[in-house]
């Protein structure tokens, strides 16, 4: 064979295997930049309940409780809660929420 068309050759091999591997690297880092970034777990203590009070009705022979919480909020954003709650309880077999609260009172 030919120099010339042995340098031809090898430019050419040089030439296409640097663009394989400029495509490769390239691919990695767009793929590496428009990742989804993973969320940051809640802080548990950002916000932070002080127990205020707990008032009872009693309203046609049934018991309403209306339960006060104080909340101090320690960061420096800002949150909305909902200006109506419901009592929630945390059910002991799969740690799960209820909102339906059957409670037994002594003399009732």
């Amino acid at each position: 064979m030919q120099p010339w068309k042995k340098v031809l050759l090898k430019a050419a091999g040089f030439g296409g295997g640097f663009a394989i591997v400029s495509a490769i690297i390239l691919g990695a880092i767009m793929w590496w930049s428009y990742r989804p970034v993973k969320t940051k777990p809640m802080d548990a203590h950002a916000i932070t309940a002080t127990f205020s009070g707990m008032t009872i009705e009693v309203q046609d022979e049934t018991l309403h409780f209306t339960v006060a919480y104080g909340l101090h909020n320690t960061t420096d954003r800002d949150y909305a809660l909902p200006t109506v709650g419901e009592l929630m309880i945390i059910n002991p077999q799969d740690k799960g929420l209820d909102t339906h609260v059957t409670m037994m009172l002594p003399g009732m």
